[in-house]
């Protein structure tokens, strides 16, 4: 089945008051219906439902497979952050709870409902939303206390939640089966990957071609191991991403690492601010999606 990505979610949100994030997965013809369904928690998305947002790549699921939604937010906790499913054939619905702490009034907060098969990344669904005092009443829409032209950039990100187009791959040799198993599955996806050993033209200067292909990339995509700690190469990759690719931001949202074996292997200090987040890639390997 082709599966699409739908997210309810409040604009305004007041703090210490409980809200809902309500997100689909659902066949494209059926979006009346889930339209229809979310009417159900009108409440809990602030008393009105608001315009949905949706995930603009769709995914090739079969009908049985596990399909786990989950929250990326650094401010907010949400319960719960993850969610598994197995895909009917038809629809599927997913409910967030969450609160705002009144630490966080006047703030913009920003996150994702990411989609994953078997620990694959297949789709996302940004959002924002302000946090108001308690006392404030809803309804100006996203980001009503922003400046203009903030506020219009918000909506036009919203709207887009492109998926990534060009992934770099940056992993140790000895992890090659993890890295080549992920690599199958974006490309399955239709998405363009930069893997060294098979992205590298023979005889072309592949120090240069690493810098090029990490400056056109969407994300890089860290595999993150004992090895990849121990790596030279995995070490340039990433602080050249950091000193050069995306200095200003310290490559929050550009380099997303993810490490396959507990506990986590401890990442150096230049990288402490980003989340490093576990996938069971093991379960790849072997054929068997997780429950």
């Amino acid at each position: 089945d082709q599966v699409y990505f739908t997210a309810y979610y409040p604009r305004d949100v007041a703090a210490e008051r409980r809200y809902a994030l309500v997100a689909y997965a659902h066949l494209e013809h059926l979006r009346d219906l889930i339209a229809r369904d979310v009417e159900k928690f009108r409440d809990e998305l602030g008393g009105e439902v608001p315009q949905p947002r949706q995930a603009r790549q769709s995914a090739a699921i079969k009908i049985g497979t596990p399909l786990t939604l989950m929250i990326e937010c650094d401010d907010i906790v949400f319960d719960p952050q993850q969610l598994t499913r197995r895909w009917d054939g038809q629809w599927v619905r997913y409910l967030f709870d969450f609160t705002a702490p009144s630490s966080l009034i006047g703030e913009l907060v920003t996150g994702a409902v990411v989609a994953m098969v078997s620990g694959v990344e297949v789709a996302r669904v940004k959002f924002a939303f302000e946090i108001a005092p308690a006392e404030a009443e809803s309804g100006g829409g996203v980001a009503a206390g922003l400046n203009p032209l903030a506020a219009a950039k918000i909506e036009l990100e919203q709207t887009a939640s492109p998926m990534y187009q060009r992934i770099f791959i940056s992993y140790s040799r000895k992890d090659s089966k993890v890295a080549l198993v992920y690599r199958a599955a974006q490309e399955a996806l239709g998405n363009e990957v930069f893997m060294d050993s098979y992205s590298i033209r023979s005889g072309e200067n592949w120090r240069a071609a690493l810098a090029r292909a990490i400056d056109e990339a969407d994300v890089l995509q860290l595999f993150w191991s004992p090895n990849s700690a121990q790596s030279k190469n995995v070490r340039d990759e990433w602080d050249y991403a950091l000193n050069y690719r995306c200095q200003p931001t310290r490559c929050a949202g550009f380099i997303r690492p993810v490490y396959w074996d507990k506990p986590l292997h401890p990442p150096p200090p230049e990288l402490a601010h980003l989340n490093f987040r576990y996938v069971p890639i093991d379960d790849i390997i072997e054929g068997t999606p997780p429950d």
